[in-house]
């Protein structure tokens, strides 16, 4: 038997030091637990992931029920102006250039919102994988973009097919939706008067001006 030699760099590895920090453990109560790190309920996951992906001028950003946001976040910082952050658990977003891509865990409700930065035309896909394989897929095509576009994406997470997705847009900066696209039909014909330069920027001065 080799007696264990115990240093600063594996304390952890010390049986006394293990059975000192469950003995603090056990006797520390509820209420003095810092719940942002520490939940009594086990957390669900059964391995499936939704993945929204974007090809355009378009941010795209996700909130869970407790408002937890994943996603870009605007910083002043001109050196590094974009910026984000992975609040919701198990989540991660990647931003390679115009295309970005960002995974939740596929077991909740989540607002799924959508933010214009320039003209252009985005694509988007949302996928539900499982062990690597996708289960279903649903895609959004040459849909215009603006720098005021808004626009929120609902799936439904009661199932594992997300064909039925549907698009709500606004394309004036004034809260209200002007146009609905649903991804299991054919690609609807968005007014020409949303994909104007001229129309738009009368709308971002008049903003301004109300500024």
């Amino acid at each position: 038997y080799k007696k264990q030699t115990i240093s600063h760099s594996n304390i952890l590895e010390s049986n006394i030091m293990l059975d000192e920090i469950k003995r603090q453990i056990i006797s520390t109560s509820s209420d003095r637990i810092n719940d942002e790190y520490f939940t009594t309920s086990k957390p669900t996951d059964d391995g499936r992931r939704l993945t929204i992906k974007v090809y355009s001028p378009i941010d795209v950003h996700v909130y869970d029920k407790d408002n937890n946001h994943t996603g870009i976040i605007i910083s002043t910082d001109q050196s590094n102006p974009n910026k984000y952050e992975n609040n919701i658990p198990a989540s991660y977003y990647y931003d390679y250039g115009k295309v970005k891509i960002l995974q939740v865990p596929y077991n909740q409700n989540y607002e799924i919102i959508l933010k214009g930065s320039d003209y252009g035309k985005f694509t988007m896909t949302a996928e539900i994988t499982q062990s690597d394989k996708v289960i279903s897929l649903t895609t959004f095509s040459e849909i215009p973009a603006t720098p005021i576009l808004n626009a929120e994406l609902t799936i439904s997470t009661t199932t594992s097919n997300i064909a039925s997705s549907t698009l709500l847009m606004d394309y004036t900066g004034d809260g209200i939706t002007e146009f609905i696209q649903n991804s299991d039909e054919v690609e609807k014909q968005v007014p020409k008067v949303y994909n104007s330069r001229r129309y738009f920027k009368k709308k971002l001065n008049r903003v301004h001006s109300i500024d």
